[in-house]
């Protein structure tokens, strides 16, 4: 399901959007619900603010249209369903698949008494495929693109037995994983170009973003990333009485090589606000914006051609204690350091706060570099080898009886901050590179740019090693004194009980505590401080006009320019500054999980799993968000909501049984070969999977100024959250079933004011039911030649699990309804052929 624009809307007809008048303006004029206003006709209200007129009877001229956008209308399909918001049903574009594995294994036993043993392996394999699009997008004009990968993998495995109680293993690896993604060869590989988009880097076609409308484009142009992981362990087992002694290292290299073209050709982003009443969220349409070609926002990437690595030692020591026959006790010590992320031409560059701007007058805030020698830190790596990570843990099994085993452990483990920044998406490579961004800074009064103008911004010479070389753009922030390995702590017990007749019952308790574990977005340096709200519609003006002279509010420096909002920023001279690898995020999980499992016997076995949960965190819940959601203050790091993967009842049931007919079993043994044959060696299985919904989450249209996206809706606590339409009556062809949540109980927050609303507590969406059932027959030629005959069906049932429930109230069509289901019934028919 997309949404795309209706045909009336395609000729700049947006009378269909029209709702009830919702006040006046500066004017003394109706404002009406979803009116379209003339971006050219922004003026000063006379109030401090701005005003605009509408299109008259809220239709755009066609002399008025984009040729680019026109360009992109025409290789976009007609909407096959009323209304303006998921008015196009439709499927996919094939996805070719071709994948080949090769393995190979040599087992040697290097002498005769078996002391010493060898094993080597290689593994090769090759997968390409093209990428799945909705067929409401030309491929032209689509996200597809091809995935050419590679994976060598090349093992050593040692043993020596140097006694009967003692030992060694020596094994290692190396695995490289070449890929190659990008557009070279398909059809949207020049559209950039044949629509006439000039000032960036690329001829392919345009990523493209229009708020409350399904986004086209790709993202790629070309990503050659021949990654190499080398994993190294050395271990020693002692056998001692009734201790099972072990320790060891072990070591592991991660290098990511990458040749990154990615949203090269530019990312186009069209809200309401280009073409709604300044102020007013209820008005304007980011299609109207987009037929204008009125850009609130986008950027360009240059391309970079980087080689990371980083790496870690683990130190462990182990015992397993047969206390007596009823305890076993298990407890040891592990040390991990952690080597971070360096580059192996220094090629790093970054924001840091203490250094002095040249670009603006001397102010903190400029961009540093990594390396030695002239304007660079000297620092190789992003920060400090992470060592001294003591990591206790400790474990128990008791034997309440000889069915009955109680069990229990805990543990104290770390995760890598680098862990995060491995990929060259999210390391800070300013200097070298540059992701040039245009935005609108006084939210949508003063458009970014018009595109068929061309990119405004000229793309540097790279590379550009001067501290004030990105001044005006997004940057991206790391603190070296905020390296720090994140933390864990686990807490389990449970019971364990055998049935009888090879079924085990088990009960568990799952705890796990997280603390500092990294994020690429969510510290966000440049926020405005909430306090400067109260100043209203001043921080959409112009720093050198009236308005902000007679409120003593001056430029932060010689040579600035920009409305007030921004001059306000902590740091004026940049945009956003998101930091790189903080340790922020939070997530505490706890777990009841229930379990009964039937060994292999009498042509059955089964495994049935129940678990309870609830996961709680800070992550992706504060108040802003443009595709992320940025922690805006460091109180908002002591938040906690419901985790946005939070899934509190799961339910899973796998199967499998041989049916009892044939060659030795219960019935048909005696039959005749043919019979023999053919009722024999039937096998039947099935996995069953039911999850309830994840948390909701909702937004608004509103704007935070200075800063980057929409803010949360404010509760309208008279308004129950959820319709009286439940998913089993849900049907999205059905105006009067067709929205599971209530609109009514949310609203935009007053201008310049935060809302209060984001997961909505005790709503979920539509849970997820499925079955996979899968049907086999062996027919044996010899004792050891078969072959094997087998179908299996996915969604079994056909059901129609409805997700993607759109929770953007600024979005009134399509708020509280979804556009995407399950899967239909998938029936795929294999036969092989074993000896």
């Amino acid at each position: 399901v997309a949404s795309i624009g209706t045909a009336k809307m395609r000729t700049g007809d947006f009378s269909e959007l029209l709702g009830d008048q919702i006040g006046t303006d500066a004017l003394g004029r109706p404002i009406l619900q979803g009116g379209i206003y003339d971006p050219l006709t922004t003026r000063d209200d006379g109030q401090g603010g701005f005003i605009r007129d509408q299109f008259p009877n809220n239709q755009i001229p066609s002399n008025r249209f984009s040729q680019i956008s026109q360009g992109l209308i025409s290789r976009t399909a007609l909407p096959t369903q009323a209304g303006t918001s998921n008015n196009w049903v439709g499927g996919l574009a094939s996805t070719p698949f071709d994948k080949k594995i090769y393995n190979l294994k040599v087992d040697h036993q290097l002498d005769e008494a078996g002391h010493h043993k060898l094993t080597v392996g290689w593994d090769w394999g090759r997968l390409f495929h093209t990428s799945a699009y909705p067929l409401a997008f030309d491929e032209s004009i689509s996200s597809v693109h091809s995935n050419s990968q590679d994976q060598y993998r090349y093992r050593f495995n040692y043993y020596w037995t140097i006694r009967p109680s003692l030992l060694l293993n020596i094994r290692t690896a190396v695995t490289r994983t070449p890929r190659l993604i990008g557009t070279a060869g398909l059809s949207n590989a020049t559209t950039g170009t044949e629509l006439g988009i000039t000032g960036v880097n690329s001829p392919i076609s345009p990523r493209v973003g229009i708020q409350g409308f399904t986004g086209f484009g790709p993202i790629f142009e070309k990503l050659v990333d021949p990654g190499q992981v080398h994993p190294a362990h050395v271990d020693m087992t002692w056998v001692k009485g009734s201790h099972n002694f072990k320790f060891g290292a072990a070591y592991l290299l991660s290098v990511s090589k990458q040749n990154l073209q990615l949203f090269t050709q530019g990312a186009f982003n069209f809200a309401d606000l280009e073409t709604g009443l300044p102020g007013n969220t209820a008005t304007g349409s980011g299609y109207a914006s987009f037929l204008l070609g009125e850009n609130d926002s986008a950027f360009v990437w240059s391309p970079r051609d980087l080689k990371h690595d980083g790496g870690a030692w683990g130190f462990y020591f182990q015992d397993s204690w047969r206390v007596s026959p009823k305890l076993t006790v298990n407890y040891g010590l592990r040390n991990d350091v952690f080597v971070t992320l360096g580059e192996s031409y220094d090629r790093i560059g970054f924001f840091d706060p203490s250094i002095p701007n040249p670009g603006a007058a001397g102010r903190l805030g400029a961009l540093d570099f990594n390396g030695e020698g002239a304007g660079r830190n000297g620092f190789k790596r992003v920060g400090g080898t992470l060592a001294n990570n003591w990591g206790p843990r400790l474990g128990l099994a008791y034997s309440l009886d000889d069915k009955t085993v109680l069990r229990a452990s805990g543990a104290l483990m770390y995760a890598p901050l680098m862990g995060a920044m491995t990929s060259g998406f999210n390391v800070p490579f300013i200097g070298w590179a540059l992701d040039v961004t245009a935005s609108s800074l006084d939210n949508g009064v003063t458009p970014a740019f018009n595109w068929d103008d061309g990119y405004p911004d000229i793309l540097p010479d790279l590379p550009d090693l001067r501290p004030e070389f990105a001044n005006g753009q997004v940057v991206q922030s790391l603190d070296r004194d905020d390296f720090k390995a994140g933390k864990t702590v686990t807490a389990n017990f449970g019971l364990e009980r055998d049935m009888g007749f090879g079924v085990a019952l088990r009960a568990n308790y799952i705890g796990k505590f997280s603390h500092g574990l990294a994020s690429n977005d969510a510290v966000r340096l440049n926020q405005l401080d909430p306090s400067f709200l109260a100043l209203g519609s001043l921080l959409n003006a112009d720093i050198n006009s009236q308005a902000a002279m007679d409120a003593g509010i001056t430029p932060p420096y010689e040579g600035f320019s920009g409305p007030v909002n921004q001059a306000l920023r902590p740091f004026p001279q940049f945009l956003d500054i998101p930091q790189r690898a903080s340790p922020t995020h939070d997530l505490i999980y706890h777990s009841m999980q229930l379990s009964v499992q039937k060994r292999y016997g009498q042509g059955l076995n089964f495994l049935l799993g129940y678990t309870i949960s609830k996961a709680i965190g800070n992550a992706n819940f504060s108040q802003q968000g443009h595709g992320f959601a940025p922690i805006q203050h460091t109180s908002q790091r002591h938040l906690r909501y419901v985790y946005q993967n939070d899934r509190p009842q799961n339910v899973v049931f796998s199967w499998m049984y041989e049916l009892p007919f044939g060659p030795g079993k219960r019935w048909g043994s005696n039959s005749g070969s043919a019979a023999k044959h053919l009722i024999g060696g039937w096998t039947m299985g099935a996995i069953h999977n039911y999850f309830s919904g994840q948390p909701v989450s909702v937004s608004s249209r509103a704007r935070y100024p200075g800063g980057f996206g929409a803010i949360w809706s404010t509760r309208n606590l008279s308004q129950p959250v959820r319709t009286g339409v439940s998913c089993g009556d849900y049907d999205p062809s059905d105006p009067s079933r067709n929205r599971y949540l209530n609109l009514n109980a949310f609203a935009d927050p007053a201008p310049f004011t935060l809302g209060d609303t984001r997961t909505l507590p005790g709503t979920r969406p539509c849970s997820y039911f499925n079955e996979n059932v899968t049907l086999q027959k062996d027919t044996h030629v010899t004792e050891d030649i078969f072959f094997r005959f087998g179908a299996d069906f996915f969604n079994i049932f056909n059901r129609h699990i409805f997700a993607n429930l759109n929770t953007d109230t600024g979005n009134p069509a399509a708020f509280g309804t979804y556009n995407q289901a399950s899967l239909p019934r998938n029936i795929q028919v294999h036969i092989a052929i074993h000896f």
